[in-house]
């Protein structure tokens, strides 16, 4: 019941994302270097490279290695682990080659057993909240699902308050604690209908797990504008 240093990631990060691998190993992708944000100030930070680097951490040897590359460098993006075990990349942020940001609309999906990754797709607007359904397929709430079996992506109807995190019901339907009220999506007639009251608080970037399919505990969040 206490925590314990490890050894340190050869490249320290910010803005990436980090998955449990099937074999009980953690990967971490993408983000930036604190490194080289550290050696910048004010609007610099901008120019810091885009990483698509990966290492992976192994609980039974305490240590790092190198994992392979990201087709392609992102930040601020969504790692999600499918049914099969394989990670799937969605979205995040970007710099163009004129060191302008950009919003990505790609995805790439990660194979464990063959160590490499994978180009699965892109959609028309840039996903940022997702939640893997209990079909195994990957819902975004602008309006977008991937299917693992077939690596692509279908549109469905779009959110309307704004987006927020999903959460997965034990039915099967899909809460969305979002920017502007709260919605339901339900897969069966790919629909989203507006849930009960509306929250006294409505919060950007807050944490939410379901105690039931009737009470989600939401924690923390801003009132500010998402970054």
């Amino acid at each position: 019941d206490a925590w314990q240093p490890v050894a340190i990631p050869e490249v320290p990060r910010i803005e990436h994302a980090a998955a449990l691998l099937p074999d009980g190993r953690v990967l971490i992708c993408g983000g930036r270097s604190t490194e080289d944000l550290a050696e910048l100030e004010g609007t610099d930070t901008r120019e810091v490279p885009v990483l698509k680097s990966t290492e992976i951490f192994d609980p039974a040897t305490a240590s790092w290695t190198d994992g392979p590359d990201m087709t392609t460098a992102r930040r601020k993006f969504t790692l999600l682990t499918l049914q099969d075990g394989s990670l799937l990349a969605v979205g995040g942020k970007a710099l163009t080659l004129a060191g302008a940001k950009k919003r990505l609309k790609s995805a790439e999906r990660f194979d464990p057993k063959q160590q490499a990754w994978s180009k699965a797709g892109s959609t028309e607007s840039a996903e940022s909240d997702l939640v893997v359904l209990s079909d195994g397929r990957v819902l975004g709430h602008d309006g977008h699902i991937y299917d693992p079996a077939t690596n692509a992506w279908d549109n469905v109807e779009p959110g309307f308050r704004g987006g927020g995190p999903l959460t997965l019901l034990s039915d099967g339907r899909v809460a969305c604690i979002g920017l502007r009220g709260d919605e339901v999506f339900d897969p069966s007639t790919e629909q989203w209908t507006p849930s009960g009251e509306a929250r006294r608080l409505l919060q950007r970037g807050q944490h939410v797990h379901a105690v039931s399919d009737e009470q989600l505990f939401v924690v923390g969040g801003s009132t500010g504008r998402r970054k």
